[in-house]
């Protein structure tokens, strides 16, 4: 057999277990998990990041995101639950 062949078979023979029926891709729930938990974090309170950074500024109170910051928090927040959705959507019907 072919070095090719054989290669193509054996990762054919891993992705499916060996019985022909493919396994759940855990590597994309758990990055769809992680999409939608920090999406959903930016979603609920999009300030966190900030307050988990401020204790590197001389003077955190002067550096507060303002409101168009909150928003597009929020914002990015919802697209990367969207992301994390569509990952587990792809995996489920892998």
């Amino acid at each position: 057999m072919h070095p090719i062949g054989s290669t193509v078979t054996l990762l054919t023979r891993g992705a499916t277990g060996g019985h022909g029926t493919p396994r759940p891709h855990v590597v994309s729930f758990i990055g769809a998990a992680i999409f939608i938990l920090f999406g959903l974090l930016n979603v609920v309170k999009p300030d966190v990041s900030w307050r988990l950074s401020k204790w590197q500024y001389r003077n955190p109170d002067a550096l507060q995101p303002s409101a168009r910051g909150l928003v597009m928090a929020r914002v990015t927040g919802a697209v990367a639950v969207l992301i994390g959705v569509v990952f587990v959507v792809v995996a489920a019907t892998r």
